[in-house]
């Protein structure tokens, strides 16, 4: 998936825009970010949606202060501008989130009926 999603956008951060490492580099795949963990959320592991290309430094601010992250969007949201930046991608986040719960929780919830009625 990663080659696909590297052939099909543009080589450069979707956070900054700053360019990223060259195909075949030791650290290239780093820089595809899940934007939900793929522990968490293993059905949209694979989805393309849920992968972006950021830098590996941008990749280790989002892995390791995500919840800073999210504080800086509500603080932009409230008029104090931090990280303008990713405020679109909490944003996708949090509507991956919704589609992904929407979808794979009524999905165990009709299974569960169905096993009840049977």
């Amino acid at each position: 998936m990663f080659k696909e999603i590297w052939e099909d956008r543009p080589h450069v951060s979707q956070i900054s825009e700053k360019p990223l490492l060259v195909y075949g580099h030791p650290r290239w795949h780093w820089q595809f970010s899940h934007i939900l963990p793929k522990s968490l959320y293993p059905q949209y592991e694979l989805n393309p949606e849920n992968v972006i290309l950021k830098t590996v430094e941008e990749h280790t601010m989002w892995t390791v202060h995500l919840d800073k992250i999210v504080e800086m969007r509500d603080a932009q949201e409230t008029g104090v501008i931090l990280l303008p930046h990713w405020a679109w991608v909490i944003n996708l986040r949090d509507r991956l989130k919704k589609e992904y719960y929407d979808k794979f929780h009524q999905q165990k919830t009709t299974e569960n009926d169905t096993k009840k009625a049977i």
